[in-house]
C-alpha cells in the first residue's frame, strides 16, 4: 500500500503541475544565491558571516573561492555570473560549495533534509497524525526561527519578498481555480499571502484554533476551526468520508457542494491541473 501511495503521489505531482513549479523555484533559488555570492566576492565583500556559516560556507572555503574569482576562473558576463568552471576547482571546495547551495535551496524552497525531523513523522501512523502539519511545523523552525536568530537585512527582505510572492501565487491560484471573486477583497489577498508565506504560514495553524475555541472568530486568519484542525487525524478522516460518497455520484441526482467536494477528493483526478477550475465552476 505504501508503494502504491508513493506512486500515486508522484503521478499527482506531475498532473497537478507541482513538480514543474518546484523545479522552477529550485533553479531560481540556486541561481540567485550563486550569482549574489560570486558578485559579492568580486567586489571583495560578502554576506553576513553567520548566514554563510549557517549554510556551511566556512572561512577557508570562502577564501579558496575568492581566489577562483580573483584569478578569473569564475567568469562574469555583463556583471553577472556566466561560468563557474567547477571542474577546475579543488574537489573538496567544489563539494563544500555544492552542499551549501543545496542546503540553501532546500531552506528557501522548503524541503526536509535528513535528520531535520524524525523518521516516524514520514511513515505509516506518524504520517496520518501529522497530515498537513509537517510542512508548516518545519517552516516554523527552518524559516522563521532561523531568520529570527540571524536578524540581518536578508531576513527582513526575505520576509517582505516572501509575502509579495505568496500573495502573487495565492492570487494566481484563485484565477486558475475559477475563484476570481476572492480577489475583490484586499483582506482576502493579505490573508492568503500571510497563510502561504514561508515565514508566517505556520502562525494561523496555532492562532486560529485557539481563537475559535475562545469565540474570537474575528482574530482568525484562515479557516482552521476549534476541533477539526486541532486533532490532526480528522483532516484525513474528512477526505475518507468524502471518498465514501464517490459511488453516489454514479446515481443520477441533483448536484450540490458536498458531491463536488467528493469529486475533488478523488486521488490524482481531484487536483489535476485545470480540473479543479472545472469543478469549482460547477458550483455556479
Amino acid at each position: 500500500m505504501d508503494r502504491v501511495l508513493n506512486a500515486g503521489q508522484r503521478l499527482q505531482g506531475y498532473t497537478s503541475g507541482f513538480f514543474k513549479v518546484r523545479q522552477f523555484q529550485q533553479r531560481l533559488a540556486v541561481t540567485t544565491m550563486t550569482n549574489r555570492f560570486m558578485r559579492d566576492l568580486a567586489g571583495h565583500k560578502k554576506l553576513n558571516d553567520a548566514r554563510l556559516e549557517d549554510i556551511g560556507l566556512t572561512e577557508p572555503t570562502i577564501d579558496r573561492i575568492q581566489q577562483y574569482v580573483d584569478n578569473g576562473l569564475v567568469e562574469f558576463k555583463d556583471g553577472h555570473i556566466d561560468r563557474l568552471n567547477m571542474d577546475q576547482w579543488d574537489r573538496a571546495v567544489a563539494e563544500d560549495f555544492s552542499i551549501a547551495m543545496n542546503r540553501f535551496t532546500h531552506q528557501v524552497v522548503q524541503k526536509s533534509l535528513a535528520g531535520e525531523t524524525t523518521g516516524w513523522m514520514h511513515r505509516d501512523f506518524g504520517a496520518l497524525l501529522t497530515d498537513l502539519k509537517t510542512f508548516p511545523i518545519l517552516a516554523m523552525r527552518k524559516q522563521f526561527l532561523r531568520n529570527a536568530q540571524l536578524r540581518d537585512s536578508e531576513a527582513m527582505m526575505g520576509l517582505l519578498y516572501g509575502l509579495v510572492t505568496a500573495g502573487t501565487v495565492w492570487s494566481a491560484r484563485q484565477i486558475i481555480n475559477n475563484r476570481a471573486e476572492q480577489l475583490s477583497d484586499p483582506v482576502n489577498v493579505m490573508n492568503g499571502a500571510f497563510g502561504l508565506s514561508n515565514m508566517t504560514g505556520w502562525i494561523p495553524l496555532w492562532v486560529d484554533p485557539i481563537a475559535a475555541m475562545l469565540g474570537l472568530d474575528d482574530l482568525r486568519f484562515q479557516n482552521y476551526g476549534p476541533r477539526a484542525d486541532v486533532v490532526s487525524p480528522l483532516p484525513t478522516m474528512t477526505v475518507m468520508n468524502r471518498l465514501l460518497e464517490v459511488p453516489s455520484l454514479l446515481v443520477p441526482t441533483e448536484w450540490n457542494n458536498d458531491k463536488l467536494h467528493a469529486l475533488k477528493a478523488i486521488p490524482i483526478i481531484g487536483n489535476a491541473y485545470g480540473l479543479s477550475a472545472l469543478f469549482n465552476s460547477w458550483k455556479e
